[in-house]
C-alpha cells in the first residue's frame, strides 16, 4: 500500500478490498506478507494501517497462513506510535541520511526545521525491539563526499545494516536546483565507505537488490507486486502510481473501487511485465551480473528511455562498478 502525500488517505473499504483480492490470488499455504510503503509516509494514515494489520491477522488465522508485516518509514512520529510499529512489524526499513546536518537538509520537516531528533528516537525504539532490519540512506550531491563519515556516524548509533542508495534525479529534482549525482564520485566514495563499514562490522546492502540469489526479474515491479495507491490505482511499483507521470503507464494495471472495494486488474498487462527479463536485452546476454541485476530498475529505464522494456545504461554502469 502506498501513499503520495500526507493529506491523502486510503479508505478502509479500499484497503480491505485490496487485501481480500491479494489473499485470494496469492499462493495458498504460503506466508501472507503485507508491506506498507510508498511515495509518502504510511503512518500518517495510522488508523487504516492498524485496521489492515488486525484484519490480515484474522484472515491469515482463518486460512491457516502466517501473516508477516513490513514497513518502510521515515520514523517522524511520536514515541508511542514508534513503539506500536516496533511491536507490530517484523521488518522495518528506516530512512536516515546521516548526521544531523545532512539528514535535516535532505529530509526537513513539513513546517520547517529538522527531523533528525524524531528519527533517532524512533531508531532507538526499533533497535530495542529488534524490528529494525535496515537503514535506507539516500546519497545526494550534497552528501556523496561524506559517505565515510555517514558510516562512522551510523556505527556510533549502533546501526548494523545500511543501504547507501544513489539519488535518482526525478520528481522534485526536476523543478529545483538539485544537480545530478556524479556516478564516478558515488562509486569512489562507496568503495571507501565499504572499507570503513567492514572495519566497523557494518553491512552495506547493495542497491542492486538481487545480490544474494539468482533471478531473471529485477524486482517485483515485473508484474509480481500488487501495489495499491491511496486512491485505488493498482500497479507493480510504489514509485509509479500516478497516471500523469509518463514512466508509470506500463506499470499500472488496475483499480480498487472506493465505494465497494471491488478490484479489477488487466492480466494482459501483468503478463507483459512478467515477460520483462534479462533475456530481452542484448546487453545482458554477455554480462556477468545478468542473473543478479536482471535488466535493472524498471522505473529508471522508463525515465531514461520512455519504456520499462529497456535498460538504463547509467544504472548498468553503477551496478557493474558497485559489484566489482
Amino acid at each position: 500500500m502506498a501513499g503520495e502525500a500526507s493529506r491523502n488517505r486510503m479508505s478502509w473499504t479500499m484497503a480491505r478490498g485490496a487485501i481480500d483480492y491479494y489473499a485470494d490470488h496469492s499462493v495458498e499455504r504460503s506466508d501472507l506478507p503485507i508491506v506498507f510503503h510508498g511515495g509518502g509516509e504510511p503512518m500518517t494514515n495510522h488508523e487504516v494501517v492498524r485496521q489492515a494489520v488486525e484484519y490480515v491477522q484474522r484472515l491469515a488465522d482463518e486460512r491457516g497462513r502466517r501473516p508477516f508485516f513490513r514497513i518502510s518509514t521515515n520514523g517522524v512520529y511520536p514515541a508511542e506510535r514508534a513503539r506500536w510499529v516496533a511491536r507490530t512489524f517484523g521488518h522495518v526499513s528506516l530512512g536516515l541520511d546521516g548526521p544531523p546536518d545532512v539528514h535535516d537538509r535532505q529530509r526537513p520537516a513539513h513546517g520547517g526545521g529538522g527531523t533528525y531528533d524524531a528519527v533517532s528516537r524512533t531508531l532507538r525504539i526499533l533497535q530495542e525491539s529488534g524490528a529494525l532490519q535496515l537503514v535506507n540512506t539516500v546519497i545526494t550531491p550534497g552528501s556523496v563526499e561524506r559517505m565515510v563519515e555517514i558510516v562512522q556516524h551510523f556505527h556510533d548509533l549502533g546501526i548494523k545494516k545500511v543501504r547507501l542508495q544513489p539519488m535518482a534525479h526525478c520528481g522534485r529534482c526536476g523543478t529545483t536546483d538539485v544537480e545530478r549525482l556524479d556516478p564516478d564520485r558515488y562509486i569512489e566514495n562507496l568503495r571507501l565507505a565499504r572499507a570503513t563499514a567492514r572495519s566497523l562490522g557494518i553491512q552495506i546492502a547493495s542497491f542492486c537488490e538481487q545480490t544474494t540469489y539468482h533471478t531473471n526479474h529485477y524486482c517485483g515491479g515485473c508484474g509480481l507486486n500488487l501495489v495499491v495507491s491511496w486512491d485505488g490505482r493498482i500497479g507493480s511499483c510504489h514509485e509509479a502510481l500516478d497516471p500523469s507521470y509518463a514512466p508509470a503507464a506500463e506499470l499500472l494495471f488496475g483499480r480498487v473501487d472506493d465505494a465497494t472495494g471491488a478490484v479489477e486488474v488487466d492480466w494482459g498487462r501483468i503478463r507483459a511485465l512478467r515477460g520483462r527479463t534479462y533475456d530481452l536485452f542484448d546487453e545482458c546476454r554477455t554480462c556477468a551480473y545478468r542473473t543478479n541485476c536482471a535488466g535493472g530498475c524498471l522505473i529508471r529505464a522508463a525515465r531514461s528511455n520512455g519504456t520499462v522494456m529497456s535498460i538504463d545504461t547509467e544504472w548498468c554502469q553503477l551496478v557493474m562498478r558497485a559489484l566489482t
